[in-house]
């Protein structure tokens, strides 16, 4: 489902609205503001107040203690709001937790109000100009705002760069998104006002003997928030960890229905092939297994349909493949899907503590969790020791002994993949007006001047701006199959829980995310639940990137609608290498390069979705 509202629309805007309102859909029109939506539920009123958006909610039970009539319990969650509202005021909508976007409008008070959820998993869109509109999709919002397309060179610049520090710029000038746990109002006249209404507490450490407790009923009471007593939800099912997890609770969530699992199969010569994990989950919880068969990397023409659905900058290049998932499931009646996205980030991996370690002088055991680490992932472990001792440990920076360690892993790492910084294949001109440099350097020195924490780089990665990026690109792939996907990873009460894990819980022995495993201990397969490694997709991206610039034109193109912003000197000499190598070791490098072809196939794409503004047909009701 989608929304959009118009603020005081002019005449193109209104007719451009109106004739969405055509299409079987809603809009409600006072005069003052236009409200439209996709779904006939997706708008409801009562007396002087106009609701409408999408909302997920996980806290039904607390919010309506606060005051609701006494129906309300019986209700949608749109209507349960809308029944608080009346009784509480506008600002009840803070104390709302799980997925929510919603837009309010009071006609006594002639006042107009957005909120995105604590998280930011469902999208909120804003414009100013030519008039104040609010949506739940970019493009959507872009083709009532009747205004050309102008790309926004400083987002470019920051995406090819790999620069993640702001929610609020998207590719296009004039058209921002309303970052998590933020609200923004309008009144007639004034500009609209944006301000953090909520931010995640960091907690306090809980005892190690009841974190795996905690964790295990956190995880279960996620789930079971997230899943509806049908047979409509389904799950992404990789063989991993994260995915394997939400499999095994929601089976038991609702033992009377067969969960239907959606899983990738590769071929057996691949190396990211994951069937064996797959059918242990499958097997353990007599599952309906839905499996989509995966011949290769995408093939070049994957990209430009990419670029097309997501309209925006994506970050995500197995989303190339990994959007068939939700076509399957929409051919097999699933509409709701839940996603391990985000596992990674609110589980951690615990790496940070290796750094806790080194700087408290703690050697002997960080020299035993690395060598653990080795054992279970056949890696090497020596140079790691020796650049966490070199960076973390309290030794004076000119000291011959801080030099003997940077001078003995220099020696070791030599021979090493080629990998270069995403900042260097800018531009230097290009680089230096938009100030990449400045902003990384800049986010190095707030990083060092901290010591080493890893609740802390736990808390950093969950609430980076990357995550609610991602939600956003997830959530269009799905939208286009009328899938709705759902994140239990990210139920608040589920990533406090997490926050306050000790760190020497996180990583244990070498195995990292220890606590998952033991939280799962006796519901996972053992298989599952001590694998020690999860399927690396970083060769299928690289065969797909040498793919793409192994025709000339396609090559030539990306030089030539970059030019100006990568230096193309530096971009050949990273082809040469990478298609001299033809690994998938240097998986900073192959990112960036794919993130190069992104950028021009997108502009490539700014010209023809300008000609459809124009002709009033950029967005259309599926």
């Amino acid at each position: 489902m989608q929304f959009a509202v118009l603020a005081e629309p002019n005449e193109d805007q209104r007719a451009r609205m109106t004739a969405l309102a055509n299409a079987q859909v809603t809009v409600v029109d006072d005069g003052t503001v236009a409200i439209w939506s996709s779904a006939p539920q997706g708008i409801i009123a009562q007396d002087d107040l106009i609701l409408c958006g999408i909302a997920r909610i996980s806290n039904r039970d607390e919010f309506l203690s606060q005051g609701a009539a006494a129906s309300a319990a019986q209700s949608t969650d749109l209507e349960m709001i809308l029944s608080v509202l009346l009784m509480r005021g506008v600002d009840a909508l803070e104390d709302l937790q799980g997925q929510f976007s919603l837009v309010l409008w009071d006609k006594a008070d002639q006042r107009l109000t957005a909120i995105r959820d604590r998280f930011g998993v469902l999208p909120c869109f804003w414009t100013a100009e030519p008039v104040v509109g609010l949506s739940s999709d970019l493009r959507l919002l872009s083709h009532l705002s009747a205004r050309p397309l102008q790309p926004d060179m400083q987002s470019l610049a920051d995406y090819l760069a790999g620069v993640e520090d702001t929610e609020i710029r998207t590719a296009f000038e004039g058209l921002g998104r309303l970052p998590k746990a933020h609200r923004a109002t309008w009144v007639p006249g004034a500009e609209l006002q944006r301000q953090r209404y909520w931010s995640l507490p960091l907690p306090n450490v809980m005892s190690a003997d009841r974190s795996i407790s905690a964790v295990t009923h956190a995880l279960k009471s996620a789930v079971d928030r997230s899943i509806a007593a049908d047979d409509q939800t389904g799950c992404m099912l990789s063989g991993g960890l994260d995915s394997s997890t939400l499999a095994v609770l929601a089976a038991q969530a609702q033992p009377s229905t067969t969960l239907k699992t959606l899983s990738f199969v590769y071929r057996d010569t691949d190396s990211y092939n994951e069937r064996q994990f797959i059918d242990d989950v499958n097997a353990s919880i007599s599952a309906e297994p839905i499996l989509i068969p995966i011949d290769g990397p995408p093939s070049v023409d994957a990209l430009p349909a990419l670029v097309e659905e997501q309209f925006e900058l994506c970050t995500a290049p197995g989303l190339m493949k990994s959007r068939r998932i939700y076509a399957a499931a929409q051919e097999r009646g699933v509409t709701r899907l839940l996603d391990g996205h985000g596992g990674d980030e609110v589980i951690s991996h615990g790496y940070g503590w290796q750094a806790e370690l080194a700087a408290n002088g703690q050697y002997g055991r960080l020299l035993r969790e690395m060598r653990g680490a080795a054992r279970i992932y056949g890696t090497p472990y020596f140079e790691n020791y020796l650049a966490f001792l070199f960076n973390y440990a309290p030794l004076a920076k000119r000291s011959v002994l801080r030099r003997a360690i940077g001078f003995v892993g220099r020696r070791i790492s030599r021979g090493k993949a080629y990998d270069v910084p995403a900042v260097q294949f800018l531009d230097d001109a290009f680089r230096k007006t938009h100030g990449v440099d400045d902003r990384i350097a800049k986010a190095q020195e707030e990083t060092a001047n901290h010591p080493p924490s890893e609740q802390r780089d736990h808390f950093r990665n969950v609430t980076s701006p990357v995550m609610t990026r991602a939600f956003e690109v997830l959530r269009r792939s799905a939208q286009a199959h009328d899938v709705e996907p759902l994140y239990p990873f990210f139920e608040q009460a589920l990533v406090e829980t997490c926050l306050a894990v000790p760190s020497e819980q996180k990583l244990r022995g070498g195995w990292s995310r220890w606590i998952l495993r033991e939280a799962m201990d006796g519901i996972l397969p053992r298989t599952i639940q001590w694998r020690p490694d999860k399927a690396d997709f970083s060769a299928e991206v690289l065969h797909f990137v040498l793919d793409y610039l192994s025709d000339p034109y396609r090559k030539q193109n990306v030089v030539e609608r970059l030019e100006g912003m990568i230096d193309p000197d530096r971009f050949e000499a990273a082809h040469q290498a990478l298609a001299a190598k033809e690994d998938d070791s240097a998986t900073g490098i192959t990112l960036t390069m794919w993130r190069c072809l992104y950028v021009a196939e997108w502009f490539g794409q700014v010209a023809d979705w300008n000609a459809r503004q124009t002709a009033g047909t950029l967005w259309q009701v599926h």
